[in-house]
């Protein structure tokens, strides 16, 4: 725990990271201010939404130092356009608008999980302003806060496998009245030790790994990391409940399927001008839909972007968006049972409405097949 100035004072460059919700304005006035009590606007780069541009422009920080967005933030900020650009940033400290709870009471997982790829030797400032206590986590932290659930889980199994070898070893031996229904009661707090991930690498070392190759790699001159596909899922760390590979159910009689659109069996193509920047290429009948379902796609992005989501009662429940030119996989899982329909869509930011999609793969992909 320390100041403000303590956490900020000493930083080279800041990169501000506009989550505040559109209502309070009040939050990015407030960060704002602090930031330039100890740095120059030309020492702060920032990513923002489109909304919040001109507030930072109004503050002199230099339009090419601002990369914006039109989407939800936490969509935009697992891309790998928002990554790239904020590593390239040097930046000694990052800091979100909205405020934490008082004395880092409060663990902001969704963000905490996005920031972390992009901070290498850099530490997010988390602050609680108006008051002048902040709390400076590095990357290390933060992916030991966004593994806790998956560490939890890993010690409940071993106490469940450790329960159990009692338990059964208890039952080989005479044992009094009051014994066996000690006994009896602890093993019904055990979990079942069944669980796939243990003996084997933690999901999220394999992410700070991954990342720190990124790192090293973008840090140097004119380096690009050996990536030859990118994996994408929404919601973030949760990956399709019957994994990526196998069979998936082909959309069959679409509901919508846009002009230009070639769509056969589970590959879907196009190439040429998109009507609108978010049109839809393709959308599925209503599918009922079990949590760990997904939609799921692998393919090409040759210019433009895509999103591959799924939509429930009218509003998206979980998609991604694909705007990095390249080979990508894609998933978009539900979390809610019911019924749902698998889109894809234009996901197209600039003026420039130019499109070309490939994908080899587009369908569901249910969490009981394997």
């Amino acid at each position: 725990m320390m100041t403000w100035g303590e956490a900020v004072g000493p930083a080279r460059r800041a990169l501000l990271i506009v989550n505040s919700s559109a209502a309070d304005r009040g939050e990015l006035a407030r960060v704002l201010d602090a930031l330039q009590r100890d740095l120059d606007a030309d020492r702060i780069c920032a990513i923002a939404p489109l909304a919040a541009v001109g507030e930072l422009l109004a503050r002199d920080i230099r339009a090419r130092s601002i990369l914006s967005f039109e989407l939800e933030s936490g969509f935009f900020l697992q891309s790998d356009r928002a990554l790239q650009w904020a590593i390239r940033q040097h930046a000694d400290i990052v800091v979100g608008s909205e405020p934490y709870a008082p004395d880092n009471v409060e663990v902001k997982g969704q963000f905490e999980r996005r920031v972390a790829p992009m901070l290498g030797t850099a530490r997010l400032v988390a602050h609680s302003l108006p008051l002048d206590r902040v709390v400076v986590m590095g990357a290390e932290a933060l992916w030991r806060r966004a593994a806790r659930a998956e560490l939890v889980h890993e010690h409940r199994a071993r106490v469940g496998a450790a329960l159990e070898q009692l338990h059964q070893m208890w039952r080989t031996e005479p044992a009094t009245a009051i014994a066996q229904r000690q006994a009896l009661a602890a093993n019904t707090l055990a979990l079942p030790a069944n669980v796939e991930s243990i003996g084997r690498a933690s999901m999220i070392e394999a992410c700070r790994w991954s990342y720190d190759r990124l790192h090293a790699a973008l840090q140097s001159d004119g380096g690009n990391p050996p990536s030859p596909i990118r994996c994408l899922v929404d919601p973030a760390g949760l990956a399709p409940g019957g994994g990526f590979s196998g069979r998936i159910d082909g959309i069959r009689r679409p509901a919508q399927l846009g002009t230009r659109v070639r769509h056969r069996g589970v590959t879907l193509s196009f190439r040429g001008l998109a009507d609108q920047p978010y049109s839809y290429l393709l959308m599925s009948r209503q599918v009922d839909l079990q949590p760990g379902d997904a939609a799921l796609a692998e393919g090409h992005l040759h210019h433009g972007g895509v999103t591959i989501g799924l939509v429930k009662a009218e509003r998206w429940a979980s998609r991604v968006d694909v705007i990095d030119r390249g080979r990508f996989l894609a998933a978009a899982v539900a979390t809610e049972r019911g019924p749902h329909a698998i889109v894809v869509a234009h996901c197209l930011h600039g003026a420039d409405r130019r499109s070309a999609i490939a994908l080899r793969r587009i369908g569901i992909r249910r969490a009981g097949n394997s």
